[in-house]
């Protein structure tokens, strides 16, 4: 049905965008195999720096090597017990993963290292959403809205967990300041 109601030009475009996204992705192969070698020698330069590990780590989470960057990530915790941004980003893999209370407990923990950063507070909050535990969710992105009125996730978040609560006029509100932070921007 979709082949006879698509024009020529439109397969050409769809055909250009699909073109474009593999080239992307390619390019972004050949980026993080560069990267990589650079953050290789400056870890065999500088091998007690932890700095160079976490963006390995951080290269690993974004291409998918979970096993490689959990490894290092708990290295460097084992170092520093004490660095909530390790553990924010190892939440923010287990995240990836799809392992939400591996998550949670490491960005409770980046948390109370660091109290208030938007950044864990703001990722608490999607993990509770994800676990459909409305309550925390709305409490979390509460707190982040509260230091970040525009933030607009963290609206959507809380419309969704206020329809899922029955708090059917609170989830009104939340998507009209939503609409109203869209039209504003």
């Amino acid at each position: 049905f979709l082949e006879n109601n698509i024009s020529t030009l439109d397969k050409r475009v769809i055909i250009n965008k699909i073109e474009m996204m593999l080239i992307t992705k390619r390019q972004e192969k050949i980026l993080n195999k560069i990267i990589r070698e650079y953050i290789n020698l400056a870890i065999s330069k500088h091998e007690n720096s932890s700095f160079f590990k976490l963006k390995r780590a951080e290269l690993n989470t974004r291409s998918c090597s979970f096993e490689a960057a959990e490894k290092e990530l708990n290295e460097i915790i084992e170092v520093n017990p004490e660095d909530a941004y390790t553990y924010y980003l190892r939440g923010k893999m287990y995240l990836k993963k799809e392992q939400f209370q591996q998550a949670l407990d490491d960005l409770l923990r980046s948390d109370k290292l660091e109290p208030g950063s938007l950044l864990y507070l703001t990722n608490i909050a999607i993990i509770y959403h994800k676990m459909k535990d409305f309550r925390k969710a709305i409490e979390f992105s509460s707190r982040v809205i509260k230091s970040d009125p525009d933030n607009l996730e963290m609206f959507m978040i809380r419309e969704n967990c206020y329809r899922s609560t029955g708090q059917i006029d609170k989830a009104d509100d939340d998507a009209d300041t939503y609409v109203e932070i869209v039209n504003s921007g």
